[in-house]
């Protein structure tokens, strides 16, 4: 029988060497000094860099965050039992759902392309996103998204599509029950490989693609393909905050100090001292009108009644100070009074640091939907935030805009919704208390073109009227420049000089 199979390849002395190269560094010798040596050879060479080191088999350890310090569990149990993080999250939902939106073009559109803002796409979108599930309007939509945001970090919806292949609704599912796969190199699988799977009653119920599934981590890390979401963040405040709240339930409920205790006389035995006390608790526990009555004491006791517990203090100030930064509020309704401008420089640092960070969250979900499912690069989510703000202020804005060369009249007035003014489309520039067009602009260029023509046409009169003067009117103006000239004038002139600065210099 013979023998078809392929010999083994044999490496020019060249290959061998460039192939050898790759694994060693060049000037690195044993017998130098101090020599760092050349590094160990790779075990696994051909493959790509790993995201991350990955434990082997993780695929099938397929409980939802089962490798990680807290689990989905811990994480809503602590969002719901910590009255601070609850009061935080809710805040922050009440925020965001008072927020406007829409879709429009994008201001940045390929050369010839304008942007129209009756494009029916737009109506098409925005209807969409009245219910994105076909069961929740937005309000009710974003909420459970944002929910998810701040206390798992693993905001997970499913792509349901029609017949015809569109979507259809966006169906929101409880990320604690999704586990993301991992390729070889640590990375989400691509499609049309499986890259989630939904866990139920312990069993993986179902495999799912990216194109199939939206798995959204705003905080996303390197070593794990869950987020970090806010409450982990301060999961341990929000125990302690718990535990806080439980000794403080305690004290009105069980009460581990009594309010006061009695001395019992001298002489009076043990057994008679504890036979009274089990009598009078007898009658005054749970008993609420006896604890109002007076009791009758043997003579020679005395009730003494003992420190309060402090329910409240530096320290619970201090927590709330820790969560409220977590979600970037003022904290201003857990702590002590401060002046107005404080609180209003708070006010402005958490809106910036912490509302607008989630806002752009949405816009960025919102925005991969948009691309992916209703093919329109070229179309946006945008909010309106310029609805929130004080009209006192928003005028102030205003007028600093116009006056600053940065927008027209006509731009305020559209944002308005009032009528575009005749010339109101010019960019003015406020300088003393006049309007000047902005430099280098369409109007500053005709006015000085007008300023030009003007100079010229005066300076064409002025040749004009002089050829048109006849001899005698040139004689008789010669003659007047004359007599101006002569010396007497001259002296005359220097004499009524000199006697106006003797006047001046005698008053002095």
């Amino acid at each position: 029988m013979f023998n078809f199979a392929k010999p083994p390849e044999t490496k020019s002395v060249w290959k061998r060497a460039v192939q050898a190269a790759r694994y060693t560094i060049s000037g690195v010798r044993p017998e130098s000094w101090m020599s760092p040596l050349q590094p160990l050879k790779p075990f696994a060479p051909e493959q790509n860099a790993w995201q991350w080191d990955r434990p082997v088999g993780y695929n099938l350890y397929y409980k939802p965050r089962g490798n990680e310090r807290y689990d989905f569990h811990e994480l809503r149990e602590a969002a719901r039992q910590s009255e601070l993080i609850r009061l935080a999250i809710e805040t922050r939902l009440d925020q965001m759902s008072a927020m406007s939106w829409q879709v429009k073009p994008k201001m940045e559109t390929t050369a010839g392309d304008e942007a129209d803002d009756n494009d029916p796409r737009i109506k098409t979108i925005s209807e969409f996103f009245t219910s994105p599930d076909k069961t929740r309007d937005w309000d009710q939509w974003l909420r459970v998204v944002l929910e998810e945001l701040f206390v798992t970090d693993a905001v997970s919806i499913a792509r349901r599509r029609n017949k015809g292949g569109g979507l259809y609704a966006l169906e929101l599912v409880d990320g604690a029950t999704i586990f993301p796969l991992i390729d070889q190199d640590g990375r989400q699988p691509a499609p049309p490989d499986p890259a989630f799977q939904q866990i139920l009653k312990g069993v993986p119920k179902a495999n799912y693609t990216s194109d199939e599934f939206i798995y959204y981590v705003r905080k996303s890390q390197v070593n794990t393909p869950y987020g970090f979401s806010a409450v982990e963040q301060i999961i341990q405040s929000a125990e302690t905050d718990i535990e806080r709240l439980k000794y403080t339930l305690s004290y009105f409920t069980e009460g581990s100090v009594p309010d006061a205790y009695i001395t019992a006389p001298d002489g009076m035995t043990a057994d008679k001292v504890l036979a009274y006390e089990a009598h009078l608790n007898s009658i005054l526990a749970g008993n609420q009108v006896g604890r109002r009555q007076m009791p009758i004491l043997v003579h020679g006791m005395e009730m003494k009644s003992m420190k309060a517990a402090e329910l409240k203090n530096d320290f619970d100030e201090w927590l709330a100070r820790k969560v409220c930064f977590a979600f970037s509020l003022p904290p201003t309704a857990f702590i002590k009074s401060n002046n107005r401008a404080t609180a209003e420089s708070e006010k402005d640092r958490t809106q910036e640091e912490g509302l607008y960070p989630v806002l752009l969250y949405i816009k960025r979900l919102v925005d991969r939907i948009i691309r992916e499912d209703f093919n329109s690069p070229d179309l946006e989510f945008h909010w309106n935030d310029d609805d929130e703000k004080d009209p006192l202020i928003q005028s102030q804005i205003d007028t600093a805009y116009v006056a600053a060369g940065i927008k027209s009249r006509n731009e305020i007035r559209d944002s308005l919704g009032l009528d575009d003014e005749e010339g109101g489309d010019a960019l003015l520039v406020t300088a003393g208390n006049t309007l000047v067009p902005l430099p280098g602009s369409e109007l500053d260029l005709q006015q000085k073109q007008e300023q030009q023509d003007q100079a010229q046409q005066t300076q064409s009169n002025a040749i004009e009227q002089i050829h048109a003067k006849t001899p005698a009117q040139h004689a008789a103006e010669a003659a007047g420049a004359a007599n101006q000239n002569q010396p007497g004038a001259v002296g005359k002139r220097a004499s009524v000089k000199k006697k106006f600065y003797a006047v001046s210099t005698h008053r002095s």
